[in-house]
């Protein structure tokens, strides 16, 4: 394959020959294999690049692409690893940010979230993760390490300012939270004031 490109730009001329999975070979015209010749048209400055090498690709997995790396080409994970019916980030430190996540439709029961826990830990250990919005906890699934590969103490911890049954906009709602004074305050909104109906000690 020969190219050329023009208007007081570099002429390039250049032939590719594609053997099974690799590139074998990349010349100039005067048959020199392991050299590219670069003219341009303003001037007879001739720029030659030699000493180019082989680039294979070995029997990559599903999903690899070909990353430069420590001053040569290799075969490399992209940003996912694909194993069976787990995608897992190549860095498993960074953090996956998405609009949202759908379901498969008709998905029956499902687990959303799992955290394993392994023997290392001594009991006691608080194992838990949150949902938060803006860095601010509002909702944290508990548990603690039994020291044998397990857990005890589950809960679920409710870190928000309030706990609603309805949607707090609308009237006839339901809300309660703990006061400053450690009591239990039940309020429920009418005419969109949030009206107290019990409190308890």
């Amino acid at each position: 394959m020969a190219n050329k490109i023009k208007n007081k730009q570099m002429i390039i001329t250049d032939t590719f020959d594609i053997g099974s999975n690799r590139i074998t070979n990349l010349s100039d015209p005067t048959g020199n294999s392991d050299a590219v010749t670069l003219q341009y048209l303003t001037g007879n400055t001739v720029t030659t690049l030699s000493g180019l090498t082989d680039v294979t690709i070995d029997t990559p997995d599903d999903y690899q692409v070909i990353r430069y790396s420590g001053g040569t080409w290799i075969n490399d994970n992209d940003y996912w690893t694909v194993t069976d019916t787990l995608i897992t980030p190549t860095n498993v430190d960074l953090n996956v940010q998405l609009n949202s996540i759908e379901i498969n439709e008709d998905a029956g029961s499902i687990t959303l979230v799992d955290m394993s826990v392994s023997g290392v830990p001594i009991t006691g250990t608080e194992e838990s993760y949150s949902f938060d919005i803006d860095g601010n906890k509002l909702l944290r699934i508990y548990s603690q390490s039994d020291g044998n590969s397990g857990i005890t103490n589950t809960g679920v911890v409710i870190e928000a300012d309030y706990q609603y049954i309805g949607d707090p906009q609308v009237d006839g709602s339901w809300r309660f939270y703990i006061n400053v004074s450690d009591q239990l305050v039940i309020e429920k909104r009418d005419t969109g004031t949030w009206e107290a109906s019990g409190i308890f000690t």
